[in-house]
């Protein structure tokens, strides 16, 4: 294997294969870690041996363009090397090596393997001899198995560049028709008998024209704090069953074929609201069986499962996607009940336009006469949502024991030695911010010398109250990496009584 060879290769295309990597996050409802590249990485290897040994390729589909698929080697092994912030360029000369065995692949794929298992604790960790670091023994791997790749190529006499700039333009072709803004012909639904007997596949662009049934989820969001609710605005245009933008009371969607109701609530609240699911702030409400005729040639025949999403979410929070929902309208529980329960005219709510909030009126002719003000499950969810509320009483006696545990932890910081160098040798590389009620966690991930470190701050009226919480160090990059989104996730699942006692419990 030839060095500049390599070099200029990486040069050509390592941005590109970074590029087309994230373009295929859209395809996937949860996030890749770097075990589900290895796992991707292992499918992309298997259909290297595919094409040299035996053809077992499912009924219909044909693998074998070994171009396409060492392409595709090379993408999983530039994608793993990206996400877990390792250069490539940092090789040895003795990592470009001759061999054009395939079956070399499988080796070398083993150890990457186990070598990942370890940084990420899920295997006995242990020192490789003459490397100095897992991220330079994961580096020689890596550079391992694109020289064979890059062997295989030649003895076929593949120029690896055309090959992997094709892959690129095809893949970029495929993914601009994958799950498309105006949800095209392509996408397929689950359908039901009106007994919810599974009757296959149908598509969503002519179901509402059917007699069958589908599954939805429908997600009501609720701050428990601010006892208020949160609608979409919809755009008329989405569906062209309204003339005009009305207001809706939930976040969903139908099941696509083979998706479960979990995995659906998961991806339309991402889509729809930017945000990412917490387990336990979801709280099933009911399941419905709905037959509706909207109007000519478009009915409403459901087997519907509502979820309430109780959180202490902001209207900043919420990410419109423009092409569904337009904005996002705060209101309270109660002006929304009296709009429809005791005939209220007027009620007033919040709206962000251009980042900032502005006051709106509402009135019944801003909802669906049909979805909003006819259906009793309406009202019932609003009456529902009030068991999830946080009482006066109960929120003074929560503020109440968190400044105890601030003030407690203020205490201990002062007199507790973190070894925090001088801030000169910090490198921020990371930082994320959770808002959970009146407090304000930033959670950091930064480099202090050859070494990488994870801490948190607390903020709360735009004031330090704690800063170099839950500090740990770290030799490898990757280590850092997990322990700073273990945190992330930590804060985003607990309230704040549970996350100080924990900061005051390792300030013993």
């Amino acid at each position: 294997m030839n060095k500049e060879v390599y070099i200029q290769f990486l040069n050509n295309n390592y941005k590109n294969a970074v590029d087309l990597s994230n373009k295929f996050k859209k395809t996937r409802i949860l996030d890749w870690t770097a075990l589900d590249i290895l796992n991707e990485l292992s499918v992309q290897i298997s259909h290297v041996f595919n094409i040299f040994y035996k053809d077992c390729s499912e009924k219909n589909r044909k693998i074998n363009n070994l171009g396409d698929e060492l392409s595709d080697v090379i993408l999983q092994l530039i994608a793993l090397s990206d996400l877990i912030k390792i250069n490539l360029y940092d090789f040895q000369d003795e990592d470009l090596i001759s061999s054009s065995n395939i079956e070399d692949l499988t080796v070398l794929f083993g150890q990457l393997v186990e070598a990942n298992m370890e940084i990420n604790n899920k295997r006995f960790y242990k020192k490789r001899e003459d490397y100095e670091s897992h991220e330079d023994f994961i580096i020689s791997i890596i550079t391992k198995m694109m020289s064979i790749v890059f062997n295989v190529a030649q003895t076929h006499n593949l120029d690896l560049n055309q090959e992997f700039n094709d892959m690129y333009k095809d893949a970029s072709g495929f993914l601009k028709g994958f799950r498309k803004n105006d949800k095209g012909d392509d996408e397929y639904i689950d359908v039901y008998d009106a007994d919810e007997k599974y009757q296959g596949i149908y598509k969503r662009k002519i179901l509402n024209n059917s007699n069958y049934y589908a599954k939805t989820v429908n997600m009501i969001y609720i701050n428990p704090y601010k006892r208020t609710i949160y609608l979409q605005l919809k755009n008329a245009k989405h569906n062209n069953v309204f003339t005009r933008d009305l207001c809706e009371l939930t976040v969903g969607g139908h099941l696509t074929a083979n998706e479960s109701v979990s995995t659906c609530l998961v991806r339309e609240a991402k889509e729809e609201t930017g945000l990412d699911l917490v387990k336990n702030k979801v709280k099933f409400y009911t399941k419905r069986k709905q037959k509706l005729v909207l109007k000519k040639k478009y009915k409403i025949n459901e087997f519907q499962y509502y979820y309430f999403y109780v959180d202490n979410i902001s209207l900043y929070q919420l990410k419109q996607d423009g092409r569904e929902s337009k904005k996002f309208v705060e209101v309270k529980v109660k002006d929304l009940l009296s709009l429809i329960k005791d005939n209220k005219k007027l009620i007033k709510g919040l709206m962000l336009v251009n980042g900032q909030l502005q006051e709106v009126k509402l009135t019944i002719a801003n909802f669906n006469t049909k979805f909003f003000v006819q259906d009793e499950i309406v009202k019932n969810i609003l009456l529902e949502s009030k068991k999830y509320f946080v009482s006066f009483k109960e929120k003074a006696k929560e503020k109440k024991k968190i400044n105890k545990l601030i003030k407690e932890i203020s205490k201990r910081a002062n007199n507790y030695d973190i070894g925090v160098e001088n801030s000169d040798n910090f490198e921020t590389l990371n930082v994320m911010e959770i808002n959970n009620n009146d407090l304000k966690y930033y959670i950091m991930l930064s480099k202090e010398y050859n070494q990488y470190v994870a801490h948190m701050f607390i903020y709360a009226n735009e004031e330090v109250l704690a800063e170099d919480l839950l500090y740990k160090k770290f030799d490898l990059h990757e280590r850092c990496t997990r322990y700073y989104y273990n945190l992330i996730n930590y804060v985003k699942e607990h309230d704040n009584i549970t996350i100080l006692t924990r900061i005051l419990g390792e300030m013993k």
